[in-house]
């Protein structure tokens, strides 16, 4: 079966509940569908699709109260860390990082979340 099939049936970007919004399953794809293979530039791609995704359910980066980064692989932890800084300012949300097999072989990040909408 295409994965690309079952992502798009069974997957949805954000979750409202109250004044909460659950992100999940944001990687580092360009708007074309296509996935960069420079560490640097995928995790753009992540945090930039972030940010859309939570555009479209009504909140901002700021919002996010908890942030979870999934890496493929240790080495991408530098550039995810280095951008998640640029990206927040205080109060910056609770986090975490987790090393693991991700969804799709080219994915080096994954990101999910949850806002709060005041």
């Amino acid at each position: 079966m295409n994965d690309d099939i079952v992502r798009e049936k069974n997957w949805v970007p954000f979750r409202k509940a109250g004044p909460y919004i659950f992100v999940s399953g944001i990687v580092g794809t360009k708007s074309d569908g296509t996935i960069s293979t420079d560490p640097v530039e995928q995790v753009e791609d992540a945090y930039a699709n972030l940010a859309q995704v939570l555009d479209q359910a009504g909140a901002k980066m700021e919002d996010l109260v908890m942030l979870t980064q999934w890496y493929a692989d240790r080495i991408y932890i530098p550039e995810a860390l280095r951008l998640r800084h640029e990206s927040f300012t205080m109060p910056f949300p609770a986090s975490m990082g987790i090393c693991s097999e991700l969804s799709h072989r080219l994915y080096m990040i994954e990101l999910e979340g949850i806002a709060y909408l005041k």
